[in-house]
């Protein structure tokens, strides 16, 4: 079994675990102060580190940071301007995967088949939407927005649910080819879902929520994560099998729709990329931070972090890089010089 194939285990595995016994009001704990670093060095270097109760995913909301996700069931409260837990939310049913939305959070649960609307401040849950045949999640994994409406995908059932982002009423479904679909990206006018098993990459008009054009033949697949940095779709893949996926990164131009491998050294086992500033930056599953030549999508190791190997997701919200460490529930703030 591979590293990634174990890390996605354990995730499933601690996702469960969070639906077990948790839900209530809202709690607010005391403020975490973080570990701050004094470097006065223009160097890329490690700014804070915050132990938080959830480290898998981010959302940059208004002026805050949520983390989501984690064996405990709570989503995270961060205040970029101070670097400090500022408060931690108990939602009725753990939630992995949201995004900000027409003021509001709007959050997934994968194992109960739940999309709730948060206040953005309190994490106070606004509406609950739970599955039904008016609201068909089959373990809903990602959720974008593209103005007017939301977009529920379903791992489980390779579906896009279109949602009225007003309402919260289902105004459409779309099938989606190929097996066990991941997050969806929002790039150039349209949506972008990358299926675990097939190797594809579909491109779907967010107008309509029909299907744009022939997918994207991926060469090592999208088992890891997708991410969209300098105008272009970023995927990354290790071996998995049962899956399909090779180790390998790629990028997609989302204009023309052509894939091109991602140059570096075998074994690093490549987490995500993001883009801050002017600049392009990969993870790996192990302790390494890269620039990437954009020209050339060429990697160069450039900081290593402290700690045993973690997935190392990777985010740029409020002017610095975030790294996710899902294992230890740490996340780390980093200053690009």
């Amino acid at each position: 079994m591979t590293r990634t194939h174990r890390y996605l285990v354990v995730v499933v595995a601690t996702l469960a675990l969070a639906g077990c016994g948790l839900g209530g009001a809202s709690t607010d704990h005391s403020p975490d102060i973080a570990t701050t670093s004094h470097a006065t060095s223009t160097a890329p270097h490690v700014v804070a580190t915050l132990d938080v109760m959830s480290a898998d995913q981010a959302v940059a909301t208004r002026g805050r940071l949520w983390f989501l996700g984690g064996p405990t069931g709570v989503i995270t409260q961060v205040d970029p301007a101070t670097n400090t837990v500022t408060k931690v939310v108990t939602p009725p049913f753990p939630v992995g995967f949201g995004t900000y939305a027409g003021g509001s959070l709007w959050v997934a649960s994968y194992l109960h088949n739940v999309v709730m609307q948060l206040d953005p401040d309190t994490g106070r849950v606004l509406r609950t939407i739970e599955r039904s045949p008016s609201a068909p999640w089959r373990g809903p994994v990602g959720v974008a927005y593209t103005g007017s409406y939301l977009w529920v995908v379903n791992h489980n059932r390779p579906t896009l649910i279109r949602m009225d982002a007003r309402t919260g009423d289902v105004a459409g479904v779309t099938r989606l080819p190929g097996r066990k679909a991941g997050s969806p990206l929002v790039a150039a006018g349209a949506l972008w879902i990358a299926m675990n098993h097939g190797r594809l990459v579909v491109r779907v008009d967010p107008t309509t929520g029909q299907l744009d054009g022939n997918p994207v033949q991926l060469e090592a697949g999208a088992c890891v994560a997708s991410s969209f940095a300098a105008g272009e779709l970023w995927f990354t893949s290790n071996d998995d099998e049962e899956s399909g996926c090779s180790d390998g990164a790629e990028r997609v131009d989302p204009r023309t729709g052509t894939a091109s491998p991602v140059e570096y050294r075998a074994g690093r086992e490549l987490s995500e990329f993001a883009e801050l500033g002017s600049e392009v930056w990969a993870s790996d599953m192990d302790h390494t931070l890269y620039r990437v030549d954009i020209a050339t999508g060429t990697l160069t190791p450039t900081l290593t972090l402290d700690g045993g190997a973690d997935a190392n997701r990777l985010i740029s919200a409020f002017g610095s890089l975030w790294v996710l460490r899902p294992q230890t529930n740490e996340v780390i703030r980093i200053d690009a010089g």
